[in-house]
């Protein structure tokens, strides 16, 4: 009859190593080898110093962007009691094109409560000092105490 195998304990650390570390190991190393390098694969382009002006310029551009585009919402005639359809005048008074208009709006009721927000994006582009007539912005159903509503342009993209 055999004895049965005495493992030590060093064995079976590196047992422990080979069933827990190398595979893992191994799939980030397949990953990263398809890249040309581990920059590429984590979405890095540049120096970090590069990537931070790059965004603080563009954060400039958005928000000088921001601050000159302006809308105006009224109801649309296709608008019920309980569907909420709106006609919106864009105006981009900047020197930048910006597309993909999220407009948000605020739903109110006579005593002046929140009773919810609605979102729509408008997939349009407006160039530098142009005015565009949106017709018919559909915010699907809203709460039957409706009374008032606030629309803004909560986020847009820049346009290149």
């Amino acid at each position: 009859m055999t004895e049965p195998e005495t493992i030590t304990p060093e064995q079976t650390i590196k047992k422990s190593v080979m069933r827990n570390i190398y595979p893992p190991f191994l799939i980030l190393l397949v990953v990263f080898t398809g890249c040309k390098t581990f920059e590429s694969a984590i979405g890095y382009t540049g120096s970090p110093e590069e990537t931070a002006v790059k965004r603080m310029a563009e954060s400039e551009d958005k928000q000088t962007a921001r601050a000159k585009l302006s809308a105006n919402f009224q109801y649309s005639k296709k608008a019920t009691d309980r569907l909420l359809i709106l006609d919106a005048n864009i105006e981009n008074a900047s020197d930048f094109a910006v597309k993909d208009f999220a407009v948000e709006c605020r739903i109110y009721a006579e005593s002046g409560t929140q009773l919810e927000v609605k979102k729509q994006t408008v997939f349009d582009v407006l160039q530098p000092k142009q005015s565009k007539a949106i017709k018919e912005i559909s915010f699907g159903f809203v709460n039957s105490q409706m009374e008032t509503y606030r629309c803004l342009i909560d986020d847009f993209t820049m346009d290149k």
